[in-house]
């Protein structure tokens, strides 16, 4: 995408979704890097969801408005992140994204566990991946 604003207004709605948030900051973020936005689609043509590919080692965020689009987009996200010049990827999942985990173990990837806490209740991580804790 070459506009962060056309950017923000296709993404937002799923991050209010899965989040319950905006997550522009996000978002402008990644835009200013050289991070690559995948968006992805149903049958319909209908916008489902969004993922990033870092240029080194890894992808995330993620975000789908329904679970079953998790494991095809991760999977599409690993595929493209792979053909890149990288020695390791990965991803942070929360435990409960069943399609992630799934995933991971069907690629033999390795679980290094951390652990995310908030004072509040929000997300749907059934249908969301981090890029890290740290810009949560």
């Amino acid at each position: 995408m070459n506009d962060i604003s056309k950017a923000s207004e296709i993404l937002n709605p799923v991050d209010l979704q899965v989040l319950g948030f905006s997550l522009d900051w996000h978002h402008s973020y990644f835009y200013e890097s050289k991070y690559r936005c995948l968006v992805f689609r149903d049958k319909a043509d209908s916008i489902v969801g969004y993922g990033y590919i870092r240029p080194t080692e890894g992808v995330g965020p993620v975000a789908v408005t329904s679970a079953e689009f998790m494991a095809p987009a991760l999977a599409t996200a690993l595929k493209i992140s792979s053909g890149q010049d990288v020695t390791e990827i990965g991803y942070y999942t929360p435990g409960s994204n069943v399609a992630a985990v799934d995933l991971a173990l069907r690629l033999r990837m390795k679980f290094e566990p951390f652990v995310f806490m908030s004072t509040r209740p929000f997300g749907r991580w059934e249908n969301y991946i981090f890029h890290s804790a740290a810009l949560m």
